[in-house]
């Protein structure tokens, strides 16, 4: 029953507050002032018995002034309170000291208060108000000794008495407050250890499960094979950097026998023509969030052609922003992404596609052109026109590039600054003559050689294909 009062008095006002440090100093604050609140009560008693009604009077106050500060922390008022009551302890020793005569030496108390300052307050500013406030109060209390009359006189034959009295006092009252502090810090750094622990335990968890996401993202995204089938391994490269474990940026292919005649304008596709599908996209957000726009911008493309049997490009990322605004958008969320989408007919080596934001660039021996693209993503946005179709004009030999925004917007270089499009253009032209396993490598290398130490920004997906 003791013992549960004990922990109920000491405990007032944790509720209110967050951080460990302030919870530690609150319990030991009250702790403190509950015992000494405690051993003044205490000497109230002695002080009336031996006639020193002043002394017992003084006590008397400080008795109430110190148990209203645990009273007022129980109301979440801590933050005033630990000012309020290192001035109510000053006043104290000041009152009690120059009440009886000054062979008692009870303004050594001011020492317990400096103590009490170095534990309570962690912030160097409250440090330098308190501490000099209290010097202050010790430096007047020795003044007042030669100006102010004491109250009552203690016999001689008492001094001794009292004299040990008060040190015993003080004995307690250091020991408590050092003891306390260091019970309430082990607890809090054992409490704070078993979160740790905790929160590492579940980290280990959280990154298995995205790793686990890493694995079934790359089982899905990894068509290398069949690209490498109908373009050949020495034909293109993907330069694909995720800036988290999982990517919102994708790359995809899918390969169909045409199963209906369609002719519109510049495009034909003719029955059992070999249609090869390449999209480079990049899904709102990145990371978990963007991994899974990305396996559902996936689906709806597979959906698109391998159930639908939608051919043109620009259809097919029509049908898709239809399936995302009515799947996940209803809600005004503007989810989706920007993209290229290549229609590779091998048949007849037509090559059309369609752009969402993100514009291919075909670079020739005449030099780089900038392919058009639709200024809208696939998904909600402001504009939400039909996507429209384009034919490539090529010669063998020329070189398809299709990326997102990740390597341009990267910052570094001596200045921190971004890469920008113009650069990478000029980085593409001037590799042009390498293979395409070369130019990966030369575009990696100054990706990170552009990015340092800094962190990257966003996911990269950059596609490369010899024509």
């Amino acid at each position: 029953m003791f013992n549960k009062t004990i922990d109920y008095i000491k405990t007032r006002g944790v509720a209110f507050e967050i951080s460990y440090q302030d919870k530690k100093d609150l319990v030991a604050y009250n702790t403190t002032f509950l015992w000494t609140t405690v051993l003044i009560f205490v000497n109230i008693f002695v002080a009336f018995a031996s006639g020193l009604h002043a002394v017992a009077f003084v006590n008397f106050c400080a008795t109430l002034g110190f148990s209203a500060l645990i009273l007022f922390n129980h109301f979440g008022l801590f933050k005033v309170i630990k000012h309020v009551g290192i001035i109510l302890a000053n006043l104290y020793v000041f009152f009690q000291s120059v009440t009886v005569v000054p062979d008692l030496q009870f303004q050594y108390a001011y020492c317990i208060i400096l103590t009490m300052i170095g534990l309570v307050f962690s912030q160097r500013k409250y440090l330098y108000i308190h501490l000099p406030i209290t010097v202050l109060f010790f430096i007047v209390t020795k003044i007042a000794y030669h100006y102010i009359e004491p109250a009552e006189h203690i016999p001689l034959d008492q001094r001794d008495y009292f004299a040990m009295n008060n040190g015993i006092i003080f004995l307690i009252l250091i020991s408590v407050s050092a003891v306390v502090f260091r019970k309430q810090t082990n607890i809090y750094l054992d409490e704070i250890e078993q979160k740790k622990n905790l929160i590492e335990e579940k980290q280990k968890e959280i990154y298995d499960s995205i790793n686990y996401a890493k694995r079934i993202q790359s089982a899905i995204l990894n068509n290398t094979e069949l690209i490498d089938v109908h373009l050949h391994k020495d034909k293109y490269f993907i330069l694909f950097e995720p800036k988290d474990i999982v990517s919102g940026d994708f790359y995809w292919a899918a390969y169909v026998k045409a199963k209906d005649y369609i002719k519109i304008q510049d495009f034909e596709v003719r029955i059992s023509d070999d249609l090869l599908y390449i999209a480079v996209c990049d899904s709102t957000g990145h990371g978990v969030t963007g991994a899974f726009m990305s396996l559902l911008n996936m689906g709806f493309l597979n959906e698109s052609i391998k159930e639908k049997h939608i051919y043109e490009p620009d259809k097919i990322f029509d049908y898709v922003r239809h399936r995302l605004v009515e799947s996940i958008s209803d809600e005004g969320q503007k989810d989706g992404f920007d993209g290229i989408l290549l229609c590779i007919n091998k048949t007849s080596g037509q090559i059309s596609y369609t752009a969402a934001n993100n514009n291919p660039v075909l670079v020739s021996q005449q030099g780089i052109v900038h392919l058009p693209a639709d200024k809208m993503p696939v998904g909600k946005g402001q504009k939400e026109d039909r996507f429209k179709l384009y034919p490539i004009h090529y010669k063998t030999g020329d070189k398809l590039y299709l990326y997102t925004d990740g390597y341009p917007d990267q910052f570094g270089g001596p200045k921190g600054k971004k890469f920008k499009y113009r650069q990478l253009e000029e980085l593409l032209l001037t590799c042009s003559p390498l293979t395409s396993k070369e130019l990966n490598t030369a575009l990696r290398f100054k990706f990170e050689e552009w990015k340092g130490e800094l962190e990257q920004v966003d996911d990269v997906c950059l596609m490369g294909i010899e024509l």
